[in-house]
């Protein structure tokens, strides 16, 4: 019976010191949040100040019609002269005396 005492007391012991080192981690870290929360917001109040983000978001891209955007960018892709997908040039066909290309490098291992 005395046995059975001792090892009840021993886990509680164990138990005990597990709890209170777990508490104080738990602790510490509900610290660090609040902290990392603080300087958070405080360099969101600057980010504010700083690029005059009050002004709202009325100006971006996600906001504007689709229908205008797609007529934005065709005139500004045929202000180019050419259409969208034919702007490439083709390339000389290769010839025996010119200098062989290096392709990528193959990742050693």
């Amino acid at each position: 019976m005395l046995l059975w005492a001792a090892i009840l007391l021993c886990a509680g012991v164990v138990l005990f010191l597990r709890g209170r080192s777990l508490w104080r981690k738990a602790m510490a870290l509900v610290g660090e949040l609040g902290l990392a929360a603080d300087r958070l917001g405080e360099l969101d109040r600057e980010l504010a100040t700083l690029s005059g983000r009050a002004a709202g978001s009325g100006d971006l891209a996600v906001f504007a019609d689709p229908g205008q955007l797609r007529r934005q960018r065709f005139l500004t892709r045929s202000g180019r002269g050419e259409p969208a997908g034919r702007n490439r040039r083709r390339a000389a066909p290769a010839t025996p005396d010119d200098p062989p290309v290096a392709g990528p490098k193959a990742p050693r291992r």
